[in-house]
């Protein structure tokens, strides 16, 4: 509790007041975001309750993810999330404070790839292996030469692997389990999930360097999370997923 109200206080101010207003840009992405005003994800809620509790207004749009990107690249005054930071990223964009630690895992069928586990890149390069467009996931097979195709959506993914037309499929664990749970039911036991985390990481707000409000923006959010994890906010987000 002292080290949070002592991280608020050497924030620095804000510069955004109640009259100010966030474009938050985001892609369909259940449980961690969606259109659905009765279940709008864990980010979204996290998002628009730490500018709430920095006094800041938002509102949200959804889109392709390569275009919430592309925005940010172009300079367009956006924070478009949740976003892993990457080295390709860091090249057009700024990063918040992380918002949660995802974990992506591969996804097999049992009788296929029994007791298949991730131990590299380099051994990925055998099996067909999916990935989604705008994804980390893409930009680490491209930069670790292993060929993958691309699909349109987690469920094709998966759909994909029954019909044996994909070995691998990368999933983040609570995506895949609601997944399969909504679209795969009388067949979640043929799936398998590697042992091994493919990676784990940070998600975050992304913004354009080229915004002038960019310095801003972050600083208000920091605040934010600051508020919301003290008061518990976002454990009780992240509860009500589970």
């Amino acid at each position: 509790m002292i080290l949070a109200l002592l991280i608020l206080m050497l924030l620095p101010e804000t510069g955004l007041g109640a009259d100010d207003h966030v474009r938050l840009v985001t892609g369909e992405w259940m449980p961690y975001c969606s259109a659905s005003k009765e279940e709008p994800g864990i980010t979204v809620e996290i998002v628009t309750a730490a500018f709430k509790a920095a006094g800041v207004e938002t509102s949200l749009s959804f889109m392709p993810w390569p275009r919430c990107a592309m925005m940010v690249r172009e300079g367009k005054d956006v924070a478009a999330f949740p976003y892993v930071r990457t080295p390709a990223r860091e090249r057009f964009a700024r990063f918040s404070v992380p918002l949660l630690t995802e974990r992506t895992y591969l996804y097999y069928l049992k009788q296929k790839n029994a007791g298949f586990d991730f131990t590299g890149y380099e051994g990925l390069r055998r099996y067909r292996v999916g990935t989604l467009n705008g994804f980390v996931h893409q930009e680490l097979f491209q930069a670790n030469q292993v060929p993958a195709v691309v699909v349109n959506n987690t469920a094709t993914g998966l759909r994909m692997l029954l019909r044996d037309r994909l070995d691998l499929f990368p999933v983040n664990e609570l995506v895949a389990k609601r997944e399969i749970h909504k679209s795969f039911s009388r067949e979640a036991a043929l799936f398998g999930q590697s042992r091994t985390p493919m990676y784990e990481v940070s998600l975050h707000l992304m913004v354009s360097p080229k915004n002038p409000r960019a310095d801003r923006i972050l600083a208000a959010f920091a605040r934010g999370m600051v508020i919301i994890r003290r008061n518990g906010t976002i454990a009780r987000i992240v509860e009500s997923y589970e």
